[in-house]
């Protein structure tokens, strides 16, 4: 997570983290 980035932004990370997190669940 980038901190750094502002709190409009954080929904957008969300959705980008949540599809690593499963891209990284596919990949185990």
């Amino acid at each position: 997570m980038c901190v750094q980035k502002p709190m409009v932004d954080i929904s957008d990370s969300d959705m980008a983290v949540q599809e690593e997190l499963r891209v990284q669940e596919r990949s185990w």
